[in-house]
């Protein structure tokens, strides 16, 4: 199985906005849907895991529910980002065995490939 992990728990303090800048509207839809969006079309990858803060985790739901993406699991992280990733590691754990291959990617990088 091939698990995507997308990080969108960063606060974005460079960015120097009120939302952090993966929750930023480009053309109508924030960023992060555009690196989700790759993801969830790349029919090599079996399960996607979006990684959000607590307070933008209804947020991400609507959204999920709104632009129809099915099967995406969201789940908590945390205020730095090895924090994130140790949070979605331990999720994936009950389901994933070690011929699993994961992918971690920061959502807020939309142009990523197949390659």
């Amino acid at each position: 199985m091939n698990i995507a992990i997308i990080l969108i728990s960063g606060e974005g303090k460079r960015f120097n906005s009120e939302l952090p800048k993966q929750f930023t509207i480009v053309n109508s839809r924030p960023l992060y849907l555009y690196t989700l969006d790759r993801f969830y079309h790349f029919k090599e990858i079996d399960k996607i895991i979006l990684v959000t803060k607590k307070e933008y985790l209804s947020l991400v739901k609507k959204d999920l529910c709104f632009y129809k993406y099915h099967n995406v699991d969201v789940i908590i992280g945390d205020n730095a980002r090895y924090l994130s990733v140790i949070n979605a590691l331990n999720y994936i754990s009950s389901f994933a065995n070690e011929n699993d291959n994961v992918l971690i990617h920061d959502g807020v990088r939309c142009n990523v490939s197949k390659a």
